[in-house]
Formats: C-alpha cells, structure tokens, sequence
C-alpha cells in the first residue's frame, strides 16, 4: 500500500473526506476574500459583504468543478482543442452569468443607486480576475495532486514489479508445469523433433518475456498476445485440450500498450480447473474496440477440483488492476455452479 506522510489528506478515502476537505478550501477562499475587501477596500459591513460574496462564489462552485471535470475527461485524455472550446465557452458564459448576477443584486439590495453607475465603478477587468481566480486555484491544485497520487502509484507499481516478479514466475511457471513440459519435451525429442524444437523455442521465450519484458509498466499487446498464444500450445500438449480451447481476437489491437502478465492468471485458472471432456469448452477472447479492451474467459467447472480457485496469481492480478487501471476498469467473476466467467474491460487505453 501506499505510504507516505500526509498522503491521505489528498487521496480522499472517502466521499466525505473529499466533502469535508473542499469544504475548508471553500470557506478558507472566502475568508480571504472577505479580509481582502476590509482591510485593503476598507469596507465596514461585513455581513454585507459576506452575503454579496456568497452569491459569486455559488457560481464559483458550479463552473470550477466544470472545468475540472474538462481537465479530467479532456486535457488529462489528450482531446486538447475539445477542451479548449468547452473551457472558453464555459468562462464566457460565467461572465455573462457575473454580470446578470450584479444586476440583480443592484436591484434587489441597492435599488435608490443608479445601476450604470454602479456598473462603471466595476471593471472588466475585476470582474475578469474575480472569476478567474477560484478556478484557475482549484485547477492547479487539482493537477498537483493528480500528480502526486501518479507518482505515487507510480513508485508502488514498481515496487509492486520487485517483490513480486518471482511469485509472478511462480504462479505463471509452477515447477509442476514446468517438469511436465520438459518431459512432454523429452518424449517429443524421440518421436516428433520438430514439436520438441518448437516446444523447446516456446519456452525459452516465455522464460525470457517473464524475466525481461515484465519489468516494464507497459508492452505491446502483440507480446502479450504472442505470449499467451505461445503458452496455450506450450502447457496444452494434450490433444483433447487442444482442440476443445476456443482462442479468439477480435479488432485491431497493434498500437496498443498494457501491462504485462494481466491475463495469464485468469487462463492458467481455465486449463487447471476447467473441465473439458465431450463437447465441453474452454473460451478465450479477446475484443478491441477503439481504446476499449474486454477480455472473457468461460469454462465449464471440474466436479473434482470443487469450485474454480482464485488464488493468489489472481488476487495479483486484482491489486495491479486497481493500482495501475484504477476507475478505469471493470472486472467481473462469477462462478455458475458448473460455469466459470471472467469479464475483465479496460478502458482509455494507451497506444504507442
């Protein structure tokens, strides 16, 4: 987990945390704004001044968190000329809606002033920086600690990557997978050299993607799929096995970048649990949609094993999910009596 000092002030671990803390940040600006206008403007009442803020800042509120949604779902995603137009459009109409709001508050408090006069006596300008302010404030405190809770991630990604690459090798190559491959291998040699060749070139390059290519927080979806095809005929030798797994991809997936060793847990669980006597199946797939994945594994559940495990390569697998696709995710397991599911959907993928 993550643990650095002061953390949990900014990661909000609770709906009411993040309430009670923009809450403070509200009021704090408020305050500030009030002692402003008394000492430096020199204004005496402050009830009136308190309420004539309160109306400014209500509208503060509501386009701040406008923009910030546009940061979120436009700027942090790259859609930058989406993001400018609906940011421009938004402080547009906030300056109109300023200005109405000063209207209304002449006439309603103010109604022996004379409303041009009182016009003039506030600027473009004022009113300009007066919007700006809170939203240009909350913006960049908003990126900061996106950026911090990233980096944060980040660093326990990695650290994540160390202390578990050998349980990662583990659960994907058990020894007792591993001893039965090199015998199948073995028999092979004698009886069809060209299988035990190309067995023999499968394992060497599930060794070597394991031990390199899964330090890095992302690879190509081709790696990924070549893996994993290259460990269905590998740890699949029976000819029964073979022929009732239903392996399919669908889309286009050669610019896109995701974690390593995601979905090998959930196949492993497939062929080590899944029963598949008869007409009985084991399916795999694959579906690309855009920057969208969804990936599904279905079988028919074993009487012998009991009920489908999920153990520790997917439990792994779980904590990764929520530490590098967090809120960007979705994964579903559910266990039918005699069917196994997995629903798994990225999405906002990268592409190279």
């Amino acid at each position: 987990m993550i643990n650095i000092k002061g953390f949990d002030l900014i990661n909000y671990r609770s709906k009411w945390q993040r309430v009670i803390t923009h809450s403070i940040l509200w009021l704090g600006l408020s305050m500030f704004f009030l002692i402003y206008e008394l000492t430096v403007e020199n204004k005496t009442n402050i009830l009136v001044e308190f309420r004539n803020n309160s109306f400014h800042m209500f509208v503060d509120i509501i386009f701040t968190y406008l923009i910030i949604f546009f940061i979120d779902n436009f700027l942090f995603r790259k859609k930058y000329i989406s993001f400018i137009f609906l940011t421009l459009g938004s402080l547009i109409l906030e300056f109109f809606i300023y200005r109405e709001l000063l209207h209304i508050m002449i006439k309603v408090f103010y109604p022996e002033r004379i409303l041009e006069d009182f016009l003039e006596s506030i600027s473009t300008i004022f009113t300009i920086y007066s919007m700006l302010f809170p939203i240009v404030l909350f913006s960049i405190l908003h990126i900061f600690r996106r950026s911090i809770i990233s980096q944060a991630r980040l660093s326990e990604i990695v650290n994540e990557n160390l202390t578990n690459e050998l349980a990662l090798l583990k659960n994907q190559l058990n020894q007792h997978s591993l001893f039965n491959t090199l015998n199948n291998i073995d028999s092979q040699v004698y009886t069809d050299p060209d299988k035990a060749s190309r067995s023999i070139n499968n394992l060497s390059g599930l060794l070597r993607y394991s031990l390199y290519e899964t330090a890095c927080t992302s690879v190509p979806m081709v790696k990924e799929i070549e893996y994993i095809t290259s460990y269905l005929e590998l740890f699949t030798p029976d000819s029964d096995l073979s022929k009732n797994i239903k392996f399919t991809i669908d889309g286009d997936y050669s610019s896109i970048l995701i974690a390593p060793m995601l979905f090998v847990p959930f196949i492993e669980n497939c062929l080590k649990h899944g029963d598949y006597t008869g007409s009985k199946t084991i399916d795999i797939g694959f579906t690309f949609d855009g920057d969208i994945l969804y990936f599904q594994t279905t079988n028919f559940i074993m009487h012998s094993s009991g009920k489908t495990s999920t153990g520790i390569g997917i439990e792994n697998v779980k904590r990764r999910l929520e530490l590098i696709y967090k809120g960007k995710y979705k994964l579903q397991i559910r266990d039918h009596n005699e069917r196994f599911e997995v629903n798994l959907k990225l999405d906002s993928l990268i592409r190279e």
